[in-house]
């Protein structure tokens, strides 16, 4: 399982990503759509740990596995 509790993240003074919560069950799928500059690369950056949250939490369970392209 992957929980988000409102997380927040700013870039160069502007605020990427604002009061983030998402659940992602253990054996789901999941995928983030929305149009360029959305912040969909830095929160899966963040997720990854690849960012640090200007605050919030990130939870990744122990068994889940995160696959990506870059």
């Amino acid at each position: 399982m992957i929980k988000i509790r409102n997380l927040e993240l700013a870039l160069n003074g502007k605020k990427i990503l604002r009061d983030i919560d998402l659940d992602i069950p253990d054996g789901k799928w999941s995928c983030l759509v929305g149009p360029n500059g959305a912040g969909k690369t830095t929160l899966f950056k963040t997720i990854l740990g690849l960012e640090a949250a200007d605050s919030g939490n990130v939870k990744i369970g122990e068994t889940v596995k995160i696959s990506y392209v870059d």
